[in-house]
């Protein structure tokens, strides 16, 4: 999990108490749940999080794949043996002859995390033309890059340069700069300066806001190992009773305007479940596939 030593004895008290409380959840699947959110991604596990901290709203969230506590997961030396490995969906976009007829891998992860779990840990922000251009194009300023900014700052722990109208201190995303990056990196930059090109000491400061440049990439790397999304999310509040993680659990289409969900225990017995208002409710339907 990337955990600083001093920490370590009271992680492992948190995880225990998540432990005895999923096993709970997950032995007493409600027939309705406030809020269904389907897969534990990037955004699924902040959602999910942000929702649980309502103790009133009850929420459910089933993930397709399995546990990211895995080697192959948190090893960050081996990150790309995920690509095409058991925590990917090993996607591929249709044979196009523009790539001499070939299928180009789309890896997509498939375990707690989702993406944040198999990929190469960069911490890569947008520049700001992309943000100005699509809040021109929408007409919403809140697409913006002041606006998106003001949302990074908030959400940041970066542990670089200190940067403070760019970069956030007291978020729950941990980011800092490459340690003891490869002798080529630097290398590379260096070269990149004598071509006259600008070089930036972070990839996320100024140079997203200029002309364009190199610079050696922020990383979601902790200790040596990966921070995934859920680690800064999900985690900390997988110990609450109002929040069902569910592994192994696949969603089927959703079928509009009203949305069954259907899990099946480990005994295959099925469970219909509730999502919504009763007002405007929405469905999927849902069952375990295997225990993870």
């Amino acid at each position: 999990m990337g955990l600083p030593p001093t920490l370590i004895a009271e992680v492992a008290d948190k995880f225990m108490a998540i432990a005895s409380n999923q096993a709970a959840r997950r032995a007493d699947i409600k027939s309705a749940y406030d809020y269904i959110v389907v897969g534990s991604g990037a955004s699924g596990s902040v959602v999910a999080s942000r929702l649980a901290e309502n103790s009133d709203k009850t929420v459910l969230l089933p993930e397709a794949g399995g546990n990211d506590l895995k080697p192959g997961v948190l090893i960050t030396e081996t990150w790309f043996f995920n690509q095409g490995g058991e925590f990917d969906w090993n996607f591929g976009a249709e044979r196009s002859p523009s790539v001499n007829n070939r299928s180009i891998v789309q890896a997509m992860g498939r375990a707690l995390g989702g993406g944040t779990s198999i990929n190469g840990m960069v911490w890569a922000r947008g520049h700001r033309n992309d943000f100005n251009g699509w809040a021109s194009e929408t007409g919403g300023v809140n697409w913006g890059y002041d606006h998106i900014l003001d949302i990074y700052r908030r959400i940041e722990d970066w542990h670089g340069a200190p940067d403070a109208e760019r970069r956030g201190s007291n978020g729950k995303v941990f980011v800092q700069p490459a340690p003891n990056p490869s002798a080529i990196a630097p290398a590379f930059l260096k070269a990149a300066g004598r071509l006259g090109i600008p070089t930036f000491e972070d990839q996320n400061g100024v140079m997203q806001e200029g002309a364009g440049g190199a610079a050696i990439t922020n990383v979601r790397i902790r200790d040596g190992r990966r921070l995934n999304i859920p680690s800064d999310y999900l985690y900390p509040v997988m110990d609450r009773p109002n929040l069902t993680v569910l592994t192994g659990a696949y969603a089927n289409p959703l079928a509009l305007p009203t949305v069954l969900s259907v899990a099946s225990n480990s005994s295959g017995k099925a469970n219909c479940i509730l999502s919504g208002r009763q007002s405007r409710s929405y469905f999927l339907r849902v069952f375990r596939h295997r225990s993870c």
